[in-house]
């Protein structure tokens, strides 16, 4: 319930700037999201790497960094990521803390909203030749927020696409991935 808090309060002071958050209209029209540059909506969570083939076997990832000194709470249904922007309810995350100053890493390809031996998954995995993923919730009407997104072309394998420095609307390359820590 704090995080829906949060974010409606943090909504309500973007709404009032320029570089507001959009609301969806009923046919998920977010074409003024800016989600072709992955540009951050409200600064609670950052969407801040992820990996679309790993080396081997290793499984799709993304990686939510918050940024933030306080712990974001999440309750079960108000957080939700997708590969779809077509479909914004695709997996509904768990009830979760993000700890402050963190980096906790997703893994692609299990059960939506899952959390085994401390990892959370999602359901999708992502296409070698590129695609988008983002972060919703919903406002007090029901329409769905982009809290972040990013879409991506390939990626080469074994390394990951992701924010230099953490948090920032600069993406790059990054030869060895860094799940769980800062970005170089």
């Amino acid at each position: 319930m704090r995080f829906f808090v949060v974010i409606s309060i943090l909504c309500l002071l973007y709404a009032c700037t320029k570089d507001r958050v959009d609301s969806l209209d009923k046919k998920n029209n977010h074409s003024n999201t800016n989600t072709d540059t992955g540009q951050v909506k409200n600064g609670i969570l950052f969407i801040n790497e992820l990996l679309s083939k790993g080396a081997g076997s290793d499984p799709d990832w993304f990686e939510i960094y918050n940024p933030n000194s306080f712990a974001v709470t999440i309750d079960s249904g108000e957080l939700f990521a997708t590969d779809d922007f077509g479909n914004l309810s695709k997996n509904t995350l768990p009830a979760f803390t993000f700890p402050p100053k963190s980096y906790t890493q997703i893994l692609c390809g299990g059960q939506a909203g899952a959390i085994v031996n401390g990892v959370m998954y999602v359901s999708f995995n992502f296409s070698s030749s590129g695609e988008e993923v983002a972060l919703c919730t919903k406002d007090s009407a029901g329409q769905f927020i982009f809290i972040d997104s990013v879409r991506f072309g390939p990626i080469p394998e074994g390394e990951s696409y992701g924010r230099v420095p953490d948090g920032s609307s600069n993406w790059q390359i990054i030869s060895s991935p860094t799940p769980g820590a800062t970005n170089q």
